[in-house]
């Protein structure tokens, strides 16, 4: 978690205040109270449904520990997060286009969901923001695929930052 929370704050460093984003995938929240202590003025959507899915070998008391650990880890901060107990794709949905700095993806990791996580999020990123998620290495080649599936043709290149970070930057408007 370390690496990943390095990475997203050395590429948040440069944006305006206050910074808006959200993170898809929130689990025990370590990734979320870590930018709010370090990221004076951001605005965090923390979105997770916190359901048992169909190969995760996760208990109904692991999971409910895990939404508890992070509401807990990150109430000091309730004035500048949202949590939003819901699916990527439903979020999205509450969200304007374009509104955005940045989307930290780090939920369900299998293809078909990268895939709907990166085109229901890429809209509601600013031009000039920044599209990233995690755990881009090849135990995923799922996420791997729907990453490049995505970014490729529109000719945006996909970097990869240390803890199995990866980003696009959206491209300004001309």
């Amino acid at each position: 978690m370390r690496n990943e929370l390095s990475s997203l704050r050395k590429l948040l460093r440069g944006m305006p205040r206050p910074i808006r984003g959200a993170e898809i995938g929130v689990w025990e929240g370590k990734l979320s109270v870590g930018l709010l202590r370090s990221i004076e003025k951001l605005e965090l959507l923390m979105i997770d449904p916190y359901e048992k899915w169909d190969d995760a070998n996760k208990t109904k008391k692991a999971i409910n520990y895990a939404m508890l650990k992070a509401k807990h880890r990150t109430k000091p901060f309730e004035d500048r997060r949202i949590i939003m107990l819901t699916t990527s794709e439903r979020a999205s949905k509450f969200v304007a286009d374009n509104s955005l700095d940045f989307v930290f993806i780090d939920g369900d990791h299998r293809y078909e969901h990268v895939k709907l996580d990166v085109e229901s999020w890429t809209p509601k990123v600013r031009p000039g923001g920044l599209i990233s998620g995690h755990d881009y290495n090849p135990r995923q080649p799922g996420l791997i695929k729907a990453v490049h599936e995505y970014f490729d043709p529109l000719g945006l290149q996909v970097f990869k930052k240390p803890g199995y970070v990866w980003g696009v930057w959206k491209p300004c408007r001309t």
